[in-house]
């Protein structure tokens, strides 16, 4: 079976990690309304059985009580897309508008870096040939979340500001929760422990060594979110598995799989749903 797998050599990450607890907030409504005069909007407050929304005639807000994240649209004047694309900045100047967008809210946080830009983007038929022409309607500026120097993964640790025509905001995303870093570290589970975890995963149970290979890429040390409409008790501390999987039916079926980092209490260990990451979690 260990024939099937082509490995790095396995990098070493110490032998303790920093808790971080992740307690639900208490969201009233003096908090909601602070929330939402932040995008210059009013409103009155409805309350879902996981969500708390506000709209007006500006904008719709969004506040999700397990986590305290929040996503802010501003309400279209325009109902359909554009047929010419907008001029946007270039990247540098796109972060640096976001930056000072996320500081005058009072939205910016230390623990996270702008990673990308992107663009909301529609395909059009351009004359009778049909030739497809690409138009930009909205730009994206997007935020990763880091806790010593660790990645932190998953839709609970994102922001982004969204610009439409003439630079204005139209959207603005901030998923995170308020964390406790505790002062008893983690037991590390040793790089070798988490790879046979990863080798006797179920996804390579049926890979035959003839005519199957397992390629790692890379291993990385970070933490986990949910998505902040789950209750989360701790940012779950784990090892990142990326590669691709190589058959005779498939050349290359890339992977992300998540590994359990860290020996941590049975009660945080009760996730109320998946990550979201694009992967699966092993624990």
């Amino acid at each position: 079976m260990t024939n099937l797998f082509l490995t790095p050599k396995l990098p070493q990450f110490g032998k303790e990690l920093s808790l971080y607890l992740t307690p639900t907030p208490k969201i009233d409504d003096k908090y909601v309304y602070k929330i939402h005069s932040t995008f210059g909007s009013g409103g009155k407050i409805e309350r879902d059985f996981d969500r708390i929304m506000l709209r007006d005639r500006i904008g719709e807000l969004e506040i999700f009580e397990a986590s305290g994240s929040l996503w802010w649209t501003k309400t279209a004047r325009v109902k359909s897309e554009p047929l010419t694309s907008i001029r946007f900045p270039d990247e540098k100047e796109a972060i640096k508008l976001a930056n000072s967008y996320l500081k005058e809210t009072k939205l910016y946080d230390n623990l996270s870096k702008p990673a990308s830009v992107s663009y909301t983007e529609t395909l059009i038929e351009k004359n009778e040939e049909k030739e497809i022409k690409i138009v930009r309607s909205r730009q994206h500026v997007n935020y990763e979340y880091f806790l010593d120097g660790l990645r932190v993964w998953g839709s609970g640790a994102k922001i982004q500001v969204s610009f439409g025509n003439r630079n204005k905001v139209t959207e603005v995303l901030k998923f995170w929760r308020n964390i406790k870093k505790e002062s008893k570290k983690l037991e590390l589970i040793s790089p070798e422990s988490a790879l046979k975890k990863f080798m006797n995963h179920e996804a390579f149970g049926d890979l035959s060594e003839e005519d199957s290979k397992v390629q790692l890429e890379n291993i990385e040390l970070g933490y986990l979110t949910l998505p902040p409409l789950e209750v989360q008790r701790c940012l779950i501390p784990v090892y990142l598995f990326k590669g691709f999987v190589s058959t005779k039916l498939m050349p290359r079926y890339e992977f992300n799989i998540f590994v359990l980092a860290a020996k941590l209490p049975p009660e945080l260990l009760k996730l109320s749903g998946a990550p979201d990451v694009g992967g699966q979690l092993v624990l």
